[in-house]
């Protein structure tokens, strides 16, 4: 004998609707993370932050958004960033790397990156998922 969901055929859909909708998931999903993510525009400035960005660095992610990324960065950490992102827009998958990043009380925290690109409107934008070491 088979268990029947008290749940309508209609409301299922009605759900899987909603859960797809991907103006709403996306950023739900990705703010629920401990990881920070992100997502770069092609000349480098920050276009959207994760809820963990505040955690991680003591930044409001607003104050952050329409920046350059290299602005957060240690400076000696910056070229090795650049050669990273640069492999990116040109659709290559990067090796994990670490830098460093500067948080509000002005100290670093020490982040790895596992870039991935990201193809919008048929350009390479750029995502990156990184979390602080020891997270």
């Amino acid at each position: 004998m088979q268990a029947k969901s008290p749940t309508s055929k209609r409301s299922r859909k009605d759900g899987i609707a909603e859960f797809r909708a991907p103006d709403i998931l996306f950023p739900n999903l990705v703010d629920s993370l401990r990881d920070v993510v992100y997502v770069l525009a092609a000349n480098g400035t920050l276009v959207w932050l994760s809820r963990a960005f505040e955690t991680v660095t003591g930044w409001p992610r607003t104050a952050w958004q329409h920046r350059p990324f290299s602005d957060l960065l240690h400076a000696d950490d910056i070229e090795k960033a650049r050669t990273s992102f640069a492999r990116t827009l040109r659709g290559e998958v990067p090796p994990l790397i670490e830098f460093r990043v500067r948080k509000a009380s002005g100290h670093y925290v020490t982040v790895e990156l596992l870039a991935r690109p990201l193809e919008h409107e048929g350009r390479h934008a750029e995502h990156h998922p990184c979390a602080p070491e020891g997270v």
